[in-house]
């Protein structure tokens, strides 16, 4: 499986590293930069093997065929990442 993060997504991810900092979830700038690279690898490594379901129908709006996985460690501390699917590619939408 190929996984396919869109420009998009990368701005997302930067803001949230500046959301998470300023929201005081960490202390340090780069404590919040190093949280979300981990998360990233964690996406491209774990997400062909990751249990995944029929994402709901208000996701419908991005495509149809969507699935999504949640990431506990995300899930636990910022609430469930969506993840869509085609048969062949993945995308990661916060």
């Amino acid at each position: 499986m190929k996984i396919r993060i869109l420009p998009e997504v990368l701005d997302c991810l930067d803001e949230l590293v500046i959301t998470l900092y300023e929201k005081k979830y960490f202390g340090f700038k780069e404590s919040s930069k190093k949280y979300v690279k981990e998360l990233l690898l964690n996406i491209k490594t774990t997400l062909p093997i990751r249990l995944h379901k029929p994402a709901p129908k208000h996701f419908e709006r991005y495509g149809k065929d969507l699935y999504y996985a949640s990431f506990k460690k995300i899930a636990e501390q910022l609430g469930t990442h969506f993840l869509q699917s085609t048969s062949k590619t993945k995308m990661f939408f916060t």
